[in-house]
């Protein structure tokens, strides 16, 4: 596939970006009849130049700097435009700074209208240029003098707009489909058609897409790259897409396209800017502000973490911003904030975490946090959101939604981490749901410090149950079913024992060795897995009478550390927690599981593997149907 480019004009007013697009292209930009009464760009151009570059041209008004902002959210690289005659101007300045803070690197500078001036005057001009360039830190830029008029410079300047186009860096596309609207139209016939860059991923015709941050389903009917039609299009092209299901919805610029499940609208976000040094008044925290991000522009307030009382210039904030309306972002996005009155540019850079947990402003460990949403690995700032977020659980697709990464990157970054021990897994109506390690033994112990600590206030009560523990429990939050979660593991580790009901401790007064007894017991089972042992062999290897092996299996069964098959045999409830895993998972991809696949599975005999199938039947995990299973009504 061909890699698309897209050029991105910058410059103020009148300095002749559109007669310099023309003259490059033989494109007219200026088509509205406003903007050709006016003789200025009002709204965003393109230049389709060959049939993998587009050229944008951007309003270099002040009163239209929102619209340059939609339209150089997306550029490989810059050409900025200073005229001759005027030399760097107010907006020459703020164009620049937005393309450094929309990470925009690389680019080209042209003076124009260099036949309006004399040698020493354009000589001027170019060291201004320079000077201006390096401040700005763009020393390394190629600067033409070039006339649109007499096609001055015009050639030399192609030839290195060309090369730039050659050896671009080639765009990220690992995350899922998303594109900005920044373009919205109805063309009769066909319904309503959007344009926009592909920022991630591919889409194709007739794939379904979710309009945000409206959430509406819709469809894609037909592509178009330059005008021609294409059945897919790529990460970093442009396209214009023909969308179905849009009768309700307002498909106006600033939405976002994107694949359904991928991407939560934001009401929050943290983000890393570095101030302007052109504002000279106080912006003091919570003030309301205009934010742009990729093609929309939003009101939200602000608030940062460093102790200043107000922004500074030309320094770097931390930025905790909260919207009026929902916003469309994803970590590493480009975020630009703009003053309501004046209207000026104030700060820059790049988002870190949408809809953060509640961190507040004085927590001491915000500098490490930021730290980590900036430079760390996906794995560590998974693990930082769980431990900021402990009593919770989550789904691999609510991890995609909020950090914006394919399914298959999440699940491989979750797979490290609970080898690192930092995340356990646990499913839930064919759902496989992830807690941090760490907080649900943090839940373990409080809720064996209150069960321990009731019984010692009340030594007549048997156990407490599952609703006073929770009320217990209610600060922090616990979700319930990381409570679930919580009470089964104490009772597998031994902590709690289950009467009926009631969650208590077995036997506060058994002695050492009892408890040592049960271990073993316990421990044999689970290293037996499904070759379980008789309360014979039991007898004979712990050197105990069959009475006290039963007595103590029963004890273990009301810990639930136990399962009983039919009253046949023992399996330890691990064991038979990871046979229902595995039925789970088989049935996924088969329609039947016969005798001899749990036989696999099992590494068991027949003597413990058919009544097994009836006890899963029994509990409707399986169904019997002839010779083989079906999946039963309790998955």
């Amino acid at each position: 596939m061909k890699q698309h480019t897209i050029i991105g004009m910058a410059g103020h007013i009148d300095h002749g970006k559109t007669a310099l697009i023309k003259a490059l292209t033989g494109i007219e930009t200026d088509r509205a009849p406003e903007e050709k009464k006016r003789g200025i760009t009002i709204d965003i151009g393109f230049a389709y130049w060959r049939d993998d570059v587009t050229i944008i041209d951007v309003p270099g008004h002040e009163k239209f700097v929102h619209n340059m902002v939609a339209g150089v959210s997306t550029v490989d690289f810059f050409l900025l435009v200073i005229a001759a005659d005027d030399g760097v101007m107010p907006q020459t300045v703020e164009h620049l700074d937005i393309l450094k803070f929309f990470g925009v690197e690389q680019g080209i500078a042209a003076i124009t209208k260099s036949d309006l001036v004399d040698e020493e005057w354009l000589e001027l001009m170019r060291s201004e240029t320079e000077s201006f360039l390096a401040q700005k830190g763009f020393s390394q830029i190629p600067i033409f003098n070039v006339s649109s008029s007499t096609g001055q410079g015009i050639e030399q300047l192609r030839a290195e707009l060309i090369s730039k186009i050659q050896n671009k860096h080639t765009r990220r596309s690992e995350r899922p489909f998303r594109l900005n609207v920044d373009r919205s139209f109805t063309v009769k016939g066909y319904g309503q058609v959007v344009t926009g860059t592909v920022l991630s991923s591919a889409v194709h015709s007739g794939d379904s897409l979710i309009l945000l941050p409206d959430e509406t389903q819709v469809k894609v009917r037909a592509i178009q790259i330059h005008q021609h039609e294409t059945e897919q299009v790529f990460s970093g092209q442009r396209a214009a897409l023909n969308i179905g299901g849009t009768a309700k919805t307002k498909l106006l610029r600033g939405k976002v396209l994107a694949e359904p499940g991928s991407l939560e609208p934001a009401r929050q976000l943290l983000a890393r800017v570095t101030t302007t040094d052109y504002f000279d008044f106080r912006i003091k925290r919570h003030s309301l502000v205009r934010v742009h991000l990729g093609a929309s522009e939003l009101n939200g307030r602000l608030d940062w973490f460093e102790q200043e009382s107000h922004l500074q210039k030309k320094k770097s904030f931390h930025l905790r911003i909260k919207f009026e309306d929902p916003a469309v972002c994803a970590p590493g996005d480009a975020i630009l904030i703009r003053s309501l009155s004046p209207a000026i540019t104030v700060a820059g850079g790049r988002v870190l975490q949408i809809n953060p947990p509640k961190l507040k402003r004085d927590f001491s460990g915000w500098k490490t946090y930021m730290q980590t949403l900036s430079r760390g690995s996906l794995a560590e700032r998974m693990q930082q959101f769980f431990l900021y977020d402990p009593y919770k659980a989550f789904a691999a697709h609510d991890l995609q939604r909020h950090f914006f990464e394919n399914e298959q990157t999440v699940l491989h970054t979750l797979k490290t981490l609970i080898k690192n021990k930092k995340v356990v897994a646990q499913e839930k109506n064919g759902i496989k749901y992830y807690f941090s390690l760490p907080a649900l033994e943090t839940v373990v112990s409080r809720i064996r410090d209150f069960v321990n600590d009731g019984l010692k206030e009340n030594a007549a009560r048997k156990g407490f149950n599952n609703a006073e523990i929770a009320a217990a429990l209610k600060k922090p939050h616990i979700s319930p079913f990381m409570l679930e979660i919580s009470l089964k593991r104490a009772l597998n580790k031994g902590v709690l024992t289950k009467y009926d009901n009631l969650y208590g401790i077995e036997d506060r007064s058994r002695d050492a060795q009892s408890e040592k007894m049960l271990r073993q017991i316990s421990d044999l089972y689970a290293q037996a897995r499904f070759n379980p042992p008789g309360i014979e062999q039991l007898s004979a290897e712990l050197k105990r009478s069959k009475e006290e092996i039963k007595s103590l299996t029963r004890q273990l069964l009301k810990m639930e550390q136990l399962v009983s098959v039919g009253g046949q045999f023992y399996l330890h409830s691990r064991v038979f927690e990871e046979l229902t895993a595995w039925i789970a998972d088989y049935f996924k991809t088969n329609k039947e599981l016969a005798v001899s696949a749990v036989r696999d599975f099992t590494a068991s005999s027949r003597k413990f593997i058919i009544p097994l199938l009836e006890f899963l039947d029994h509990k409707l995990i399986t169904e019997r149907r002839g010779e083989v299973r079906i999946k039963g009504k309790s998955l």
